[in-house]
This record gives structure tokens, C-alpha cells and sequence, in this order.
């Protein structure tokens, strides 16, 4: 792995952890052991570090699931249940005191900096894109009401699916994550026909 990869990742570990304002030079080049030289010939300061990690893996890690369940061509419902189920089984203690890295920039950043807001709000538009996508093909596959405004739910789909995980890093708890998509199901599956 090339140290900008090793910068990168060891970083998006600490912005999970204690966010944007946590990043400090001097612990990076102490836990990977490399020289100051080395840190800033890949990124001049905090602020190309973080952009850098929110372009290079905070985007890609938002967009990779909204992919394979766009890729999938089973019953959308069932995919969401499947996504929604995955996150929680593979949930541990820690990941849920983390919350989400997109969740937690987007308390962060968005109203501190408009080149993070700038970048933020193109991820979420992404995935809402996707998410309204996948309801369009199940409104026009018959599994929705065919009155159903899928570019609202898309809408709210995204913004409860953070929220859902920010409630469980609140209370600490695998069961509120559990029950926060349970609740999106029951929402969606009110929606079918």
C-alpha cells in the first residue's frame, strides 16, 4: 500500500472516531511512522487531508451499496430488507459508537465549510438519485402504489437511513439500530400494493 493510501486510511479512522477536527499531523506521522516530509508532500494541510478522504473514501464507501442494490434485480423491498439487515448483523459495538462517517461529517462540516458542505451534498444527491432509481423500478415493476412520489421517498429513504444510525450512535444500541430499519420497512411495505 503506498503511504498516501496508509495517510488516507489511518485518517478516515480518526475522522470516525473524533471528526474533521481531529486530524493532527503529529499523531499521524507518529502512528505510521513517517517523517513530516513524507505527510506533506500528499496533502499541504488538514483541509486537503480531509477533502482528500471524503472524495477518496467517504464518497465511494456512500456509493458502493446504492450500486449493488441498483445491480440487483430482485424485488426492491427485498433488497432494502437484505441492505438493512446486513448493516445490523455486521454491526459491532464500536461501529455503532462511530455512528456513520457520512452521518457524522454532515453534522460536522456541512454548516463549518462549503467545500465539505459543497461535497457532501453531491454524495447525498447521488444516493438519493439511486435510491429514487431503485423506487422508480419498483413503482413501475408493481411492487409500489403507482402513486407514490418516488422522488420524495428517495428523499426521505437516504436522510432516515442516517438518521437511524445516528439514533442507535445516541443510545449506543444494536436493538434501535435494528428497530430504526424495521420501521423503514414498515414504511415501505405500507407503500406496496
Amino acid at each position: 500500500m503506498s503511504t498516501r493510501d496508509r495517510i488516507l486510511d489511518h485518517n478516515l479512522a480518526v475522522i470516525h472516531l473524533h471528526g474533521i477536527q481531529g486530524l493532527r499531523a503529529d499523531r499521524t506521522i507518529l502512528d505510521l511512522g513517517i517523517t513530516k516530509g513524507a505527510l506533506y508532500h500528499h496533502f499541504a494541510g488538514k483541509d486537503e487531508l480531509g477533502l482528500a478522504i471524503l472524495d477518496e473514501r467517504v464518497a465511494p464507501q456512500a456509493r458502493a451499496p446504492w450500486r449493488e442494490m441498483l445491480a440487483d434485480n430482485g424485488y426492491v423491498v427485498d433488497i432494502l430488507r437484505r441492505y438493512f439487515d446486513g448493516i445490523v448483523t455486521r454491526s459491532t459495538s464500536e461501529s455503532i459508537a462511530r455512528g456513520s462517517v457520512l452521518g457524522n461529517l454532515l453534522a460536522e462540516m456541512a454548516p463549518l465549510d462549503e467545500r465539505y458542505r459543497d461535497r457532501l451534498q453531491a454524495i447525498v444527491a447521488e444516493m438519493t438519485e439511486a435510491a429514487t432509481t431503485l423506487l422508480l423500478r419498483a413503482r413501475e415493476e408493481g411492487e409500489l402504489r403507482s402513486d407514490v412520489d418516488v422522488d420524495a421517498l428517495g428523499t426521505w429513504l437516504v436522510a432516515s437511513i442516517e438518521g437511524v444510525q445516528t439514533v442507535a450512535k445516541a443510545h449506543q444500541s444494536q436493538e434501535h439500530l435494528r428497530r430504526g430499519f424495521d420501521g423503514i420497512m414498515v414504511c415501505l411495505e405500507g407503500l406496496q400494493r
